[in-house]
Formats: structure tokens, sequence, C-alpha cells
């Protein structure tokens, strides 16, 4: 399974992280969730650094469990293009499409337009 930043910080947020160990995601979903940390302290004012340091280095841990992919970049493009979604997104379908594997995520777009191409599933369709 390749899952993305999405399904992944909800694993989190609902404490079922194991389900992460050994699975698939794109190298980029490091900065994709270090956003959302970064969203937490300054746009939303939810966590403080102090928090989000702690939940970083968690979160870190976590990845170094699953396995980190870096897709071909024309095949990511060419799917951005194609599908109209953006360079982010088309890497963890780009993934998904190469490895042969269902792509999870909880982006409603992303979901729609991926399911033309590989299995899509949510988080809570799959635990």
């Amino acid at each position: 399974m390749i899952f993305d930043a999405s399904s992944i910080w909800l694993a989190v947020s609902k404490e079922k992280f194991e389900i992460l160990k050994n699975k698939f995601s794109a190298e980029l979903v490091k900065y994709e969730i270090g956003n959302v940390l970064w969203k937490k302290v300054v746009l939303e004012k939810i966590y403080s650094l102090e928090e989000v340091l702690f939940l970083a280095d968690f979160l870190q841990r976590t990845l170094n469990k699953m396995n980190l992919l870096t897709p071909n970049i024309k095949e990511v493009l060419e799917i951005a293009v194609k599908l109209k979604i953006n360079f982010y997104d088309a890497s963890y379908l780009a993934l998904a499409k190469k490895l042969k594997m269902p792509l999870i995520t909880e982006d409603k777009l992303l979901k729609e337009k991926s399911k033309r191409i590989v299995k899509v599933y949510s988080l809570r369709e799959i635990i």
C-alpha cells in the first residue's frame, strides 16, 4: 500500500500508526507532514513549537519504519498533467501505479481521479 500524507497524518492522529509499518510512501511525505506541523503552530495556533517538535520526532520515527521512495519525475509529471492534479499528489499515484499497489488517501479529489488508474481507499476502509 502507498500512503499519502493525509492518511499518514490521520493514522498517527488516531493512534493507528502500526498500520504504517513496512508500508510505502513518497519521500516528499516528510515535507508535506512538516508543512502540516508548521500550519498547526503558525496559522492555526493549535500547538506550541515545543509540542510540534515532540510530534515531529514521533512522526520521524514512524516514517523511519516505512519505505519512502522517490518516484520518476517524468512519470509523475505525465500523471499530474493528464489528471490535472498537483505534482505532490501525482507522486503518490505514480508510485502506486508503478508498484501495482493501492493508494491510501483522505483527499477526495485525489481519490476520485486516482480510481481510474489504481485501487484507492481511505484509512477508514482498511482498518
